[in-house]
């Protein structure tokens, strides 16, 4: 991504000194950053998607080794809590092992079996029969999906040629609504996530919605990371994981290549742009969207609207390092 020299751009003063930070030591604040965001409520740290991925970005962003007995432990839980949170019977991750898709992690709701007690012993054996058991590639719902690396929903099982009648014919489970996204490792699928069944009135099923499927892709997205890092101990996050989950801390947008406008930049003077960090990308109703490294406090909003007239209407998030690049592309 190149941008052209900007020939009305104010200029004259000197460029700002570079830090003496590293860019690990620039990670490794803005880790420290987003972590304590969660910790301390800010932003959107009570939305539910966060309450939830929010502890896999802290096992990926710890230094340590991850185990195999760790990720099992935090996947089951990260499970129950997608489960809980989107009303879902049951929910399984699957991972590919050369061409057979192996159930890995399983949850039944307890609400299925919570007026009949006797059927938990069912479920908890059902669930040992499973994770023994394996899906050929390419065939049915998540075969498809593990294939095409797209995600799949389904509003009326009977109804898909796709779907595996056998799967429930063996469960005695019946499946009537799902979702699956692929657990994506650059473009290459590594296995997927399937929810059924969404609890509706009166023990009826309902279909699943857009946050349903949302929370799924982004817990896909930081679950290959886990993978990702037990596969390979020097596995680190890069500065777009930590931007786009500080972003998502701060309930903000990420745009990984920002794209100001030349009439937009004519209003502002490179080196005060530079000292607060802040790029405007166009003008809006009432003020300016701005796109920054990391979430700007209310009071460096207020100083820059001081120093240029110009308030803020929207704030987006991008790289520290796409960042630099664009500001030394104008000087």
């Amino acid at each position: 991504f190149f941008l052209k020299r900007v020939s009305g751009l104010k200029k004259g003063f000197p460029l700002r000194k570079k830090s003496n930070m590293s860019e690990r030591d620039h990670q490794i604040h803005k880790m420290m950053l987003a972590m304590r965001q969660g910790k301390s409520g800010r932003g959107r740290a009570n939305d539910p998607i966060l309450g939830i991925i929010g502890p896999i970005f802290r096992k990926l962003s710890s230094p340590r080794t991850l185990k195999e007995r760790d990720l099992e432990a935090i996947m089951n839980v990260t499970i129950a809590k997608i489960a809980d949170t989107i009303n879902a019977q049951a929910i399984t991750v699957f991972l590919l092992d050369e061409n057979v898709i192996r159930f890995k992690y399983i949850y039944y709701s307890p609400l299925l079996y919570d007026t009949q007690p006797e059927l938990k012993e069912y479920f908890n054996t059902l669930k040992q029969k499973l994770l023994a058991k394996g899906i050929k590639m390419g065939k049915g719902i998540v075969g498809k999906v593990v294939e095409t690396g797209k995600p799949y929903v389904v509003e009326d099982a009977s109804q898909e040629e796709s779907f595996l009648q056998e799967v429930d014919k063996y469960t005695k489970f019946q499946t009537k609504t799902m979702i699956t996204v692929p657990i994506l490792i650059g473009q290459n699928a590594i296995g997927a996530i399937q929810v059924i069944n969404k609890f509706g009135e009166q023990g009826s099923v309902a279909l699943f919605n857009g946050f349903d499927m949302k929370l799924l892709r982004d817990v896909a997205e930081y679950s290959a990371k886990m993978f990702e890092k037990m596969r390979n101990p020097q596995f680190q996050l890069s500065e777009e994981d930590t931007t786009k989950y500080m972003a998502k801390m701060a309930g903000l947008e990420f745009i990984p290549s920002p794209s100001p406008s030349q009439e937009c930049l004519e209003n502002f003077q490179l080196p005060t742009l530079q000292k607060f960090s802040l790029l405007p990308l166009k003008k809006l109703t009432y003020g300016y969207q701005v796109v920054a490294s990391e979430p700007p406090s209310q009071s460096k909003q207020q100083d820059f609207t001081s120093q240029t007239g110009c308030s803020i209407e929207e704030i987006l998030l991008t790289t520290r390092h796409k960042l630099q690049e664009i500001f030394q592309k104008l000087s």
